[in-house]
């Protein structure tokens, strides 16, 4: 999925089809080549989308949805050391936002 982005409706849907086709090839090798264009278009989506967003204020919706949409792209592309600080200081500011028992703050937990 594409995080919210303004990639149109058509696009979005062939993006989709293109990832549940490639999860339904039989070989792992096969499957895991063919997603990588998928998690590198992702990936660059997030990134510009952050882009825009970094000199928003810290606890506004759409830096931190910005944010947060960086981290799971790195983590889809399997880039652990840098989603966890990304996912960190989400939830950092959910927790000052919010407070440790809202929602929202224990959805970023999980």
């Amino acid at each position: 999925m594409l995080c919210g982005s303004d990639v149109s409706g058509a696009a979005q849907e062939q993006l989709r089809r293109q990832w549940w086709a490639v999860r339904r090839e039989p070989h792992p090798g096969v499957r895991h080549l063919a997603q990588q264009p998928l998690h590198r278009a992702q990936l660059a989506l997030a990134r510009a989308r952050w882009e825009l967003a970094r000199d928003l204020p810290e606890d506004g919706n759409e830096r931190l949805g910005a944010m947060t949409c960086l981290a799971q792209a790195h983590l889809g592309s399997r880039d652990f050391a840098a989603a966890l600080p990304l996912f960190e200081k989400g939830l950092e500011i959910e927790r000052r936002i919010n407070g440790d028992l809202h929602i929202d703050t224990l959805t970023s937990i999980f």
